[in-house]
């Protein structure tokens, strides 16, 4: 079984895997820098009363970040993908950043979400997306 901090860190990686959700955005809302974010997301560590900032920005109940898990549903919120919603709103904000190149992908992205047919491959594409663009300001 996973330690408390393990759980914390695996959650926090979970939802800084949706696209809308940045590590600067937390920061922001817990007053904290975002290199303050990366360690948590390392270690795990996050004092407590971050937790109903981190509840708020992230959408997750506060519920979530204060229970500890088993390993079953620790694995099945680490490998839940975003809404067709979410990927069609991070779909646009990419848009505005994006090469030629980039655009013509994530428009081909966009139109296999609709049709709800994202393969792994798919899936691979978008996460190196985000981390691309979630770098941008």
């Amino acid at each position: 079984m996973l330690s408390t901090a393990q759980q914390l860190a695996a959650k926090l990686e979970s939802v800084l895997s949706d696209p809308r959700i940045k590590q600067s955005d937390i920061a922001d809302a817990c007053g904290v820098s975002k290199q303050a974010v990366q360690g948590w997301k390392k270690t795990g560590r996050i004092d407590k009363k971050h937790l109903p900032k981190l509840a708020q920005v992230t959408g997750k109940p506060l519920e979530w970040w204060l229970s500890i898990d088993g390993p079953q549903e620790l694995l099945e919120a680490q490998t839940q993908k975003p809404s067709e919603e979410a990927l069609v709103d991070a779909f646009s904000d990419w848009r505005l950043q994006a090469s030629p190149r980039s655009l013509e992908t994530i428009n081909k992205l966009a139109l296999l979400a609709k049709k709800n047919a994202l393969r792994d491959e798919d899936w691979t594409l978008i996460d190196q997306l985000a981390s691309r663009f979630k770098k941008t300001p």
